[in-house]
């Protein structure tokens, strides 16, 4: 939902960036409404762009085929207006570049999934953002782990691959060496509420920065990305999103298991990432096959639970120079390799239009 009606601007770069827009769905069919709406915001900021600032259209929380997802709901609602043409209408008539108002999404794959939008979306890397550095980046070395994993699981409602990870951790009585929470947001009736350490999460900060000693005191991160394969939803095929997820395992340094679609750690290893199969077997990453994917997951799991702590303190004093390139990467880079971090402000702009829409005008 948007709550606001001030645009972020970056003179640098020469960009009007809106406020995250949630969704959309929401955006285009709830809060703008209609194609005259939308070409009145545009109006309102044409004159940055005639001084070639981009017009941005924040979308960055969520990682999408959004191509796909509004022509599903097109095609449902049975309405023939495509948003996204009322966007190629407007830079054609007012005889502006095609690509002076863009989109900002997660989704890294968004060139090859939006086709003649593509130059409409533009890939970033949002959430590196969101999570602060842990504090105790100089001294890794003298970290001493209690827990061999943590794994944070809130959300489970659509995503049976991290329920199939929860009953595999408590039957292999790995929970016991674990920090964890399951279904502890839009929780599931059939399965028990478990809020991280029983602590319910209580506004969105703690969201993205729980206590930093379950990080530095549990060895290893088991991700649960957003994404796993097309059983969320179809529309969201071979789509490649960064969540904050992986992101709390990167800024906190710790090595990590990523349960995601198949490819997600080589798609890491493009932006300039560095992952840990000098130590274990991430040949997961290569399953295109989701349930031998999960297979390969558990089984790698199982293997690191066999080790002892000590061990374990061991191999992450070797990993050390591996986890600050990833921690230095992730706060510091402005680039990865063609993508995009998203882009710091320095100034803001109060939308007229986006001030009446608020106020249901």
């Amino acid at each position: 939902m948007i709550g606001s009606s001030y645009l972020k601007i970056n003179d640098t770069e020469k960009l009007v960036i809106t406020p995250d827009v949630g969704s959309l769905l929401y955006f285009f069919f709830d809060f703008i409404k209609s194609k005259e709406r939308l070409f009145l915001l545009f109006d309102e900021f044409l004159h940055y762009i005639h001084n070639d600032y981009t017009f941005v259209i924040n979308n960055s929380m969520e990682g999408w085929n959004f191509v796909g997802h509004i022509e599903e709901s097109l095609r449902i609602n049975r309405i023939d207006d495509n948003p996204l043409d009322w966007i190629l209408e407007y830079t054609k008539s007012k005889n502006i570049p095609n690509n002076s108002i863009q989109i900002y999404t997660s989704d890294l794959n968004c060139k090859k999934n939006t086709e003649k939008y593509s130059h409409i979306f533009t890939p970033n890397i949002y959430f590196n953002g969101f999570i602060s550095p842990i504090d105790d980046y100089d001294n890794l070395i003298d970290r001493v782990f209690t827990k061999k994993f943590i794994t944070l699981n809130r959300r489970i409602v659509m995503r049976d691959y991290r329920a199939s990870l929860y009953i595999f951790l408590k039957l292999n009585n790995i929970l016991k060496d674990s920090y964890y929470s399951f279904n502890s947001n839009n929780a599931l009736d059939h399965y028990r509420v478990i809020p991280l350490e029983s602590n319910k999460l209580t506004n969105e900060s703690d969201f993205y920065n729980e206590s930093r000693e379950f990080y530095k005191t549990s060895f290893c991160n088991i991700v649960t990305e957003t994404y796993f394969d097309n059983m969320y939803h179809l529309w969201n095929y071979d789509t490649m999103f960064l969540s904050e997820k992986i992101f709390k395992s990167i800024n906190n340094c710790q090595p990590f298991i990523v349960f995601a679609r198949h490819g997600y750690l080589k798609k890491l290893k493009e932006l300039g990432f560095k992952t840990f199969d000098k130590w274990w077997d991430e040949s997961y990453d290569d399953e295109i096959n989701s349930r031998e994917r999960i297979n390969k997951l558990l089984l790698l799991i199982k293997s690191i639970s066999l080790y002892s702590i000590e061990e374990l303190n061991q191999m992450y004093k070797e990993m050390i120079p591996i986890l600050h390139h990833n921690l230095k990467l992730s706060t510091y880079s402005e680039q990865y390799n063609g993508y995009i971090r998203f882009p710091r402000t320095n100034n803001k702009v109060d939308s007229n239009i986006f001030k009446q829409f608020l106020n249901g005008q």
